[in-house]
């Protein structure tokens, strides 16, 4: 890790805070250590990987382009 340090402030879902505290808790981290190797891997996957190949941890969907997968699934149509 480089020797200078700068703090950082984000907002995270309240999951995720859990999940964080849970994992470094089972595991005898502290929780800035995790995020800055989760970090660190993450931006060399970008650097390292295709774009192609690196999977989005959320998908973003309009509400059109939701209901047409919903239809799409249940094969039910729904008028506009």
């Amino acid at each position: 890790m480089a020797s200078g340090q700068t703090q950082v402030s984000t907002f995270i879902s309240d999951s995720t805070k859990d999940a964080l505290e849970q994992y470094a808790e089972a595991h005898g981290l502290k929780t800035a250590f995790l995020i800055e190797e989760a970090l660190l891997h993450h931006l060399q996957a970008l650097r390292e990987l295709p774009l192609d190949v690196i999977i989005p941890a959320r998908l973003v969907v309009s509400r059109d382009s939701g209901k047409a997968m919903r239809e799409r699934e249940s094969g039910v149509r729904t008028l506009a």
